[in-house]
């Protein structure tokens, strides 16, 4: 019988409910994050907008009076001849061929360093400059 009278002692008896839920230690971390950030932003402002103390800042003499250096007059450069065309490569298509001069890339009827260009083949192009033919062959 004793048993019972336990039994319906405990039944009489509130239950027990769990406590508090534990706090969640991602705020915890967000928390530290979010205040080393700050100090570290007021550190970098603090340090960026200090003032140096008079006595710290270096003196720097006035400059010198100094006489200009006036360079010779330049020679006056003379246009070449032709102008210096590298051929540096050829797409060759029937429809549309390109030629890579001077590492740009050229169409039929482009012009560099006043050199047009009328003909792009398997193996060479032709430029027309003052009237005179260029003729340049891959290698």
């Amino acid at each position: 019988m004793s048993i019972i009278n336990e039994a319906l002692k405990k039944a009489g008896e509130p239950r027990h409910t769990p406590g508090p839920p534990a706090k969640h230690p991602g705020k915890m971390i967000l928390f530290i994050f979010v205040i080393f950030t700050a100090a570290a932003a007021a550190f970098f402002i603090v340090r960026h907008n200090r003032v140096i103390p008079p006595d710290v800042i270096p003196v720097v003499p006035p400059p010198q009076k100094t006489i200009p250096v006036v360079p010779p007059p330049a020679a006056v450069p003379t246009a070449p001849e032709t102008p210096i065309l590298n051929l540096n490569g050829i797409v060759y298509d029937e429809e549309r061929p390109y030629a890579i001069v001077n590492n740009k890339v050229m169409m039929k009827g482009d012009v560099i360093d006043g050199a047009a260009l009328v003909e792009i083949g398997r193996n060479s192009v032709k430029f027309i400059y003052n009237d005179k033919e260029i003729v340049l062959n891959a290698q």
